[in-house]
């Protein structure tokens, strides 16, 4: 069973758990109610022998010390996307009122650190102005 969002429902078959980060350890007061509810969540799917799925070596480092795993528990595997044949580009483009742009897809909330997202564009945006940045997604809690 894949849990993509911390939460491993009870199940006989083996789980692997996505960690994407630790914010609801390392900064708690980021948080909402409910995602401050994820290490507990998280340490009964290890219980229950879960493998972690980390998205980078960062995060993977994180877990294994905040859990105290073994590196064969947690497993990296960078996100990735394929080729889509339905994407419509130029719709894209439009929307984002550029032909170049950044897209930061999420709930946007203090947990997401959006404005290190803003300082970063600011460096690319200074050596390439033509480059913009588009956030979408819902208001977090």
């Amino acid at each position: 069973m894949h849990a993509t969002n911390y939460v491993a429902p009870p199940s006989r078959a083996p789980i692997v758990l996505s960690v994407y980060d630790l914010t609801f350890v390392r900064f708690p007061d980021l948080c909402t109610d409910d995602v401050l509810q994820y290490p507990t969540l998280v340490r009964r799917a290890l219980a229950r022998g879960a493998i972690v799925h980390a998205t980078s070596d960062f995060v993977a480092d994180e877990v294994r010390e905040t859990f105290d795993l073994p590196p064969e528990r947690v497993v990296r595997i960078y996100p990735g996307i394929v080729p889509s044949a339905t994407g419509d580009a130029a719709a894209g483009r439009r929307i984002a009122g550029a032909d170049r742009y950044v897209l930061a897809i999420g709930t946007i909330e203090p947990r997401k650190n959006l404005p290190m997202l803003v300082d970063a564009f600011d460096r690319v945006a200074a050596t390439d102005p033509d480059v913009h940045l588009v956030v979408a997604g819902r208001v977090g809690g």
